[in-house]
C-alpha cells in the first residue's frame, strides 16, 4: 500500500543509521515494527514496569 507521509528526515536517518538499514522504506517499518512489539510486551507483562 502506498502511502504519503511527512517524516522528519534526521529522525528517518537516525534510524537508517542505527539500524543498519539503506531504504526509507525498511526503515520506517523497521520502525514500525519496534512500537508494535514493545505494545505487546507491554500488555503480555504489564506488572514487570514499576
Amino acid at each position: 500500500m502506498k502511502t504519503t507521509i511527512d517524516i522528519d528526515d534526521k529522525l528517518l536517518e537516525k534510524v537508517m543509521e542505527i539500524s543498519n538499514l539503506s531504504t526509507k522504506k525498511e526503515a520506517v517499518n523497521f520502525a514500525l515494527n519496534k512500537v508494535i512489539n514493545f505494545h505487546n510486551r507491554k500488555l503480555l507483562y504489564p506488572y514487570r514496569e514499576k
